[in-house]
């Protein structure tokens, strides 16, 4: 295709994800989920509250309660949050003072940044494939129509940061550009810490492959840590050894121990994949059908990528569908190698291309209707009652309601002193009614007051 074309492609497929984030996945719509999208929320609100852009800081009785490092105006503390450096957040708040604090701000980054991480795929396939002419098509119209991605670029995560930061790392190592290479690979942990673990490995099996000289991945390194190091150093210099237990121990060591929940066996991937990527998952033995054809350095390179992502994270405990994201990059370009190579005529390979996009879109669509609006009632609550300040949950996650009600601080179970208290409709009888009284609900969501 010439470049008029690409760029003709490029503009539909980009309209039919835009409006697919807004009528399928609710970008501006759907209340926020709870956990990760809520609280980093949470945390970029808190950035512009404090002006305090290096320590993410956070209200939820899951934080180290033992610092409080900020006093909000209606006295309640901030405690450092020591889980994910800082980067995402600082993203979110930049996109909350230009835009407005929103659920469709919150979100918007994600989608940009998806957008560019299937121009960098393309960019990557075009560079390292540059005698297959449809493979960059095919890899970024299959991977851009399923599930996995319609929702994590309509969701207010670090995962499509991630992606789009380590993307940009290996385009830019692949064209020598080591030292950009380097400073967006810095960036990207930044984002998320250790879950870029699989990068340098892979980027130096580039070098070997392509037999590049080896001292180009040691300036890279040493590039890469000069960027990093900074922030946790001046992390390390404010909280000393709670900083290293939290950090590092508890959160990122704790993961692979299964300390965070989220426990699968080894096969939990496998078993998500034949579920959730099924029209991808069954042409998978397309690859070895077509392995004697396809079979090079850089199809070497794609599928030293994908084990370096799938086998970590299934050894690790503990398992959530979006770490091994990444693995999908280089396995789903496999696939459009071999199918490039199996069908020689156009006629049925684009017939072929058009029934596989129009299954995975259709099972896409099915999966987005299944995604509850959960904490609608949260929100609507807060909305009606924007005074409150001093709350506590009981049965219900925490994260919604820290930023629907901006209390800066919540508590848990209704022990607490706290004068409001949320509860799930299933668990309303447990309160006592002669300490609470119920002041509103909506959607099987209760705020009581304490009489």
């Amino acid at each position: 295709m010439n470049n008029s074309k690409t760029k003709l492609f490029f503009i539909f497929l980009f309209l039919f994800l835009i409006l697919r984030s807004v009528f399928w996945e609710g970008i501006f719509s759907k209340a926020l989920y709870d956990f990760d999208e809520a609280r980093y929320t949470e945390i970029a609100k808190n950035i512009l509250k404090t002006n305090n852009w290096l320590i993410p800081m956070a209200g939820g009785p899951d934080d180290y309660q033992d610092i409080n490092l900020y006093t909000l105006e209606n006295d309640n503390p901030l405690h450092p949050y020591f889980w994910k450096p800082p980067l995402h957040t600082i993203v979110l708040a930049i996109t909350y003072k230009l835009f407005g604090i929103s659920e469709f701000t919150t979100r918007l980054p994600s989608l940009v940044f998806a957008l560019s991480s299937l121009i960098l795929i393309f960019k990557i396939i075009k560079k390292i494939f540059p005698k297959y002419k449809l493979v960059p098509f095919l890899t970024i119209i299959l991977l851009s129509s399923t599930s996995d991605f319609s929702f994590l670029s309509s969701q207010g995560v670090a995962e499509m940061q991630l992606l789009f930061l380590s993307l940009l790392s290996i385009y830019c190592f692949i064209v020598k550009k080591y030292n950009l290479s380097a400073l967006f690979f810095s960036f990207g942990f930044l984002t998320k810490s250790f879950a870029l673990f699989w990068l340098p490995p892979l980027l130096f099996f580039y070098l070997l492959l392509n037999k590049i000289k080896i001292k180009y991945f040691f300036t890279w390194l040493l590039w890469s840590i000069l960027v990093i190091l900074p922030w946790h150093l001046f992390m390390y210099q404010k909280f000393g050894y709670i900083f290293i237990q939290n950090y590092f121990l508890v959160n990122t060591f704790g993961r692979g121990s299964g300390q965070q929940g989220n426990i699968a066996p080894i096969y939990w991937y496998l078993k998500y994949a034949l579920s959730y990527w099924t029209p991808i998952a069954i042409l998978f033995p397309l690859i070895l059908i077509n392995l004697k054809k396809i079979l090079d350095k850089q199809t070497i390179f794609l599928v030293f990528w994908a084990l370096l992502v799938f086998i970590p994270f299934s050894l690790s405990k503990s398992k959530v569908w979006w770490y091994i994201f990444p693995f999908w990059i280089p396995s789903i370009t496999l696939l459009s190698l071999s199918v490039e190579n199996l069908f020689k005529n156009k006629k049925p390979l684009f017939s072929f291309i058009l029934l596989i996009t129009l299954f995975i879109n259709f099972q896409t669509y099915k999966q987005s209707q299944t995604r509850t609006n959960y904490n609608q009632g949260i929100k609507n609550l807060a909305n009606a009652n924007p005074n409150i300040t001093s709350l506590a949950v009981y049965q219900l996650p925490y994260e919604s309601p820290l930023f629907y009600f901006d209390t800066g601080k919540i508590y848990r179970n209704f022990e607490t002193d706290t004068e409001y208290l949320l509860v799930n409709k299933d668990y309303i009888k447990e309160i006592d009614s002669q300490i609470w009284q119920q002041i509103d609900s909506s959607l099987g969501v209760y705020l009581l007051q304490h009489l």
